[in-house]
């Protein structure tokens, strides 16, 4: 008979038949191996056979050597000449000369998983010398994918994210199912998760699970703090506060470009360098910009794009009675509850003269100071931005001049013409001759602030299609470097 290697839990049996010393009794098999279902409570094990072999009859002495079981369990002894209750430790069979039966174990569970082992020592009480055999009986009750170490352990832990890893499982079990799908023993692991699962059936038909955690460096989400109009530059500059000790090599900036959600790479920077960019082609005085930005880590990864910041921008112009009119577009990135409205007689010398709620976009200076004015637009941020160097505690507007030359000429402002208005979302624009065509740009926004459209004027008869847009109040801007005009248009259906 060969050897026999059974595992249970975390140990390998090694069961090696005994050979009898003398020729008194003998017996089918050295080892019951049994598996039991958690559903039952008393479980009886595979027979073990008995042959007398003498022409006498044998008076078989037992002694129990090993009587391993969960806290919860016991076990009786069946034999074919009498049974014997729970914690018996020994006992002698009488059989007959030539006739042979069988012993079993019976196991009481109480419906809970383990494993048991009752190992018995046979001996013929006349020549326990030469003639005695120890059996040994296996009992295995699942449980609900039990735990075990299946997964060989890696040479290493640390990883890059998707780096490939080979893995293997340990003999002894069938169907195995890996955390990825694969159902072969070993398995390649494409790494996108810090954890490998696996699942087999071992030789009791167990369910059996293992789990093996990996340390894998993901790119870090880094997010953009502000974007302001720089006061020295007058572009616009992205701000953000670089998280040290993630792995990052350098953040990448992106600007969205005039397709809505498409956003291009316009610069990079590296993470021993200041955390700010500078955005040397952007133009806030025409309009608003919006950014993302990424990080590239050492393993050469690139993380998901932030959440987007946009820029405020804002405009000017002189109403018929004098007063000066602004209105400006949403600030994006962050939550706060006002604008601050800031007004002097030069771009270096301003003063906050009020302040309106968050969800309003306009704003009328109803008594001006007389001549050439600028505003700007603030928003302060609850807490700043510190890219290591030097502080952004709020973001600021592009600085709009109310004086333009054509503004202030209220029969030109009064030449723009807009019909029908209200209409049905259809409108015709009227460019007088006087107002130069180039670089014009016509911007419709909504009471809240939202860009509705956005145009070049080709021609002094311009086509306006906003029948896809809700009844309401809509606010027209034309620009050019010369001249910013405001128009009101209304919708109804």
């Amino acid at each position: 008979m060969k050897n026999q290697i059974i595992k249970i839990g975390l140990l390998l049996l090694t069961v090696t038949p005994l050979t009898l010393k003398g020729q008194t009794f003998s017996v089918s098999t050295d080892t019951s191996i049994n598996a039991g279902s958690i559903s039952s409570s008393f479980i009886i094990t595979d027979d073990i056979n008995v042959t007398n072999l003498s022409a006498n009859t044998l008076n078989l002495n037992w002694v129990r050597i090993l009587d391993s079981l969960p806290a919860n369990w016991t076990s009786s002894i069946f034999s074919s000449w009498g049974d014997y209750p729970p914690f018996a430790s020994q006992g002698q069979f009488i059989i007959p000369p030539g006739s042979s039966g069988n012993i079993r174990i019976a196991f009481n569970t109480n419906y809970t998983a383990g494993t048991g082992t009752v190992r018995l020592l046979l001996y013929d009480g006349s020549d326990s010398t030469n003639s005695n055999q120890t059996i040994t009986y296996i009992l295995k009750v699942c449980g609900p994918n039990e735990s075990d170490s299946i997964i060989v352990p890696p040479s290493m832990y640390q990883y890059c994210l998707g780096d490939s890893l080979q893995l293997n499982a340990e003999n002894g079990y069938t169907n195995y199912t890996w955390s990825n799908g694969d159902s072969t023993q070993a398995t390649y692991h494409a790494l996108t998760d810090t954890i490998i699962s696996i699942l087999a059936v071992d030789n009791f038909g167990c369910n059996i699970a293992d789990t093996l955690n990996l340390n894998i460096q993901f790119p870090f989400d880094e997010s953009i703090c502000i974007v302001t109009v720089d006061g020295t530059t007058g572009k616009n500059i992205i701000v953000w506060g670089k998280t040290s000790n993630v792995g990052t090599v350098q953040t990448n900036i992106y600007k969205e470009t005039q397709q809505a959600g498409v956003y291009n790479l316009i610069g990079s920077v590296p993470f021993d360098s200041l955390s700010i960019f500078i955005d040397v082609n952007s133009n806030p005085l025409q309009s608003a910009a919006r950014y993302k930005i990424s990080v590239i880590d050492t393993c050469g990864n690139e993380s998901d794009m932030s959440a987007e910041h946009k820029t405020i921008h804002v405009t000017a112009s002189v109403g018929t009675g004098g007063e000066s009119n602004l209105a400006w577009s949403a600030y994006g990135g962050f939550t706060f509850s006002t604008y601050q409205i800031w007004r002097g007689s030069s771009s270096t010398n301003m003063t906050l003269i009020d302040s309106v709620q968050s969800n309003l976009f306009t704003y009328t200076d109803q008594n001006p100071p007389s001549g050439l004015l600028y505003y700007q637009i603030e928003v302060l941020k609850n807490n700043s931005c510190i890219p290591t160097k030097s502080s952004y505690m709020s973001t600021r507007s592009n600085i709009a001049e109310n004086g333009l030359t054509e503004v202030n000429n209220m029969s030109f402002v009064d030449k723009i013409d807009i019909y029908p208005n209200p209409s049905n979302g259809s409108f015709f624009l009227i460019i007088p001759n006087a107002l130069k065509l180039n670089d014009t740009q016509i911007n419709i926004t909504n009471a809240l602030g939202q860009e509705m459209l956005t145009m070049r004027a080709v021609a002094n008869k311009v086509d306006i299609n906003l029948s896809g847009q809700p009844e309401g109040i809509y606010f027209l801007t034309i620009t050019n470097e010369t001249t910013i005009l405001n128009k009101k248009i209304v919708i109804r259906k």
